[in-house]
């Protein structure tokens, strides 16, 4: 019944819209599928019967064999056990745990819905226009292509903290690396539209899954 319960709470919540249980909800993660799609009940159910495996059996082997003789090659079975599973992200070019890498999945950050609202009012209009300087902000899928959701992330984390000094860094390498002469004086701008349409591309599936985690993926 536990066991039941237990894997019928991850299906609930991880197939649903948000892809993440109320935890990963509160700590800015969730599940994708490393090919862009939708997650299926059998992805969901791989990665969590996997974490059985990792966890609860070694865990289980050691009360199992608590108060016995054999408690202290137990406990090396079990440690063994669990340092295989532990450094295993350590081993694999994705960092990903041995049931994500077997169900197809990745954990990603979600969203943060307070960076989304300060977009959607802050200068840069949803066509990429300035309405500090009139500036046309759009860029080709070349200029999008270059980047993949491990800056994605590092440029909303630049946003949201908004230091002038790390924008005009950030905004500088941009637009070096994409061809574009650097301006000043409307780095922000600059930034909030090539994040939102960057995001718009990953999102779309052209990469999601495929994964480009960085540009030297």
């Amino acid at each position: 019944m536990i066991f039941l319960f237990r894997h019928g709470y991850f299906l609930l919540f991880e197939l649903g819209p948000r892809g993440a249980t109320p935890g990963k909800r509160i700590t800015g993660i969730r599940i994708a599928a490393r090919d862009g799609g939708r997650l299926s009940p059998e992805m969901v159910l791989a990665r969590n019967l996997l974490r059985d495996i990792e966890l609860f059996l070694p865990v289980m082997l050691l009360m199992s064999a608590q108060g016995g003789d054999d408690m202290g090659a137990a406990g090396l079975a079990a440690t063994g056990w669990f340092l295989c599973f532990a450094l295993f992200p350590l081993f694999n070019r994705d960092r990903l745990r041995a049931g994500d890498l077997i169900a197809g999945t990745w954990v990603v950050e979600a969203p943060r819905r307070k960076l989304e609202a300060v977009l959607s009012a802050g200068a840069v209009a949803a066509g990429g226009t300035s309405e500090a300087t009139g500036a046309q902000y759009r860029f080709g899928e070349a200029e999008l292509a270059i980047y993949g959701e491990f800056e994605l992330q590092t440029l909303e984390r630049v946003l949201r903290e908004g230091r002038p000094e790390a924008m005009v860094k950030v905004h500088d390498a941009i637009c070096r690396k994409i061809g574009w002469e650097p301006g000043t004086g409307d780095e922000r701008a600059f930034l909030e539209a090539y994040y939102t349409q960057l995001r718009a591309r990953l999102e779309s599936g052209m990469r999601m899954g495929q994964r480009k985690a960085d540009k030297h993926a």
